[in-house]
């Protein structure tokens, strides 16, 4: 009984071949397992962004005032900008993280002044104020007759441009970096005009139109005391005339206000 068990241990096994881990087959299972697992990640980042889909950020300029604001007739621009801007995160779940933030500062079309400010991040549903201030000079090409006009109208008109790298941020999920641009259009009242003083900036939201002529006229009626009356900028080239002329040649050592007693009401 011992000697059969023993020869039939002994006796060739004739069964199926018993085969070896393939390399090319091991490699393909674990492609096919990262594939998995990226497009599984990529449908859970893609249903996070449309289930929270990310806000345009809000930026305003609260205040812009001019120190000086004079221009050489060799084309120098001598200016002191101080502005206060605000930026608003809308989102409820993106933090904003700012790789780069550089404002530039113009005149007609020209840039007399650039910042660049430090990195930063921002929370969801936060404010963040920045005070950039541009002092200097710089040569601006061709600006003479629109300096000489808005200084007697008392309003300059800057344009400030935000550049910017951003990548918006919620938990572990990171977006790609862009670079929006955003654009201020600003009407920044002339250091040494009375009334424009007044009358004061508005706060303006960028990437926005500004105010045109007869928006800033409203503001200035309803501050005057005659009421019914608008200013216009021929009430105030006629008072140009009338002191240009012999009608007023005996009129020394007047301020003519053409301001529909702001000045006077105001206490200025």
């Amino acid at each position: 009984m011992a000697e059969s068990k023993e020869a039939k241990r002994n006796q060739g096994f004739y069964g199926p071949s018993i085969r070896g881990i393939d390399p090319y087959s091991l490699l393909c299972m674990a492609f096919r397992v990262i594939t998995a697992i990226i497009i599984a990640i990529g449908v859970v980042v893609l249903a996070l962004w449309l289930l929270y889909q990310p806000n345009t950020l809000k930026v305003f300029v609260e205040k812009a005032t001019l120190a000086r604001f004079d221009l050489a007739e060799n084309g120098t621009l001598y200016f002191d900008l101080t502005l206060q801007m605000s930026i608003r995160n809308p989102n409820k779940k993106f933090d904003v993280c700012y790789k780069k933030m550089d404002l530039s500062a113009l005149y007609d079309g020209s840039r007399f002044g650039y910042l660049s400010l430090p990195r930063s991040r921002q929370q969801p549903k936060t404010t963040m104020v920045i005070s950039p201030e541009f002092r200097g000079q710089n040569l601006v090409v061709g600006a003479a007759e629109k300096h000489k006009r808005e200084e007697r109208e008392g309003f300059f008109s800057v344009g400030v441009k935000i550049y910017t790298k951003v990548r918006l941020k919620m938990f572990v999920v990171e977006s790609a970096e862009h670079t929006p641009e955003v654009d201020c259009y600003l009407r920044v009242p002339a250091p040494a005009n009375a009334t424009a003083l007044v009358v004061g900036f508005k706060r303006t939201e960028c990437n926005e139109a500004p105010l045109s002529v007869e928006e800033y006229e409203e503001i200035v009626e309803k501050m005057g005391n005659l009421k019914g009356v608008r200013l216009k900028a021929e009430d105030v080239a006629e008072a140009v005339v009338y002191l240009g002329s012999d009608e007023s040649k005996y009129v020394s050592g007047l301020n003519l206000m053409v301001d529909g007693a702001i000045t006077v009401t105001k206490g200025l």
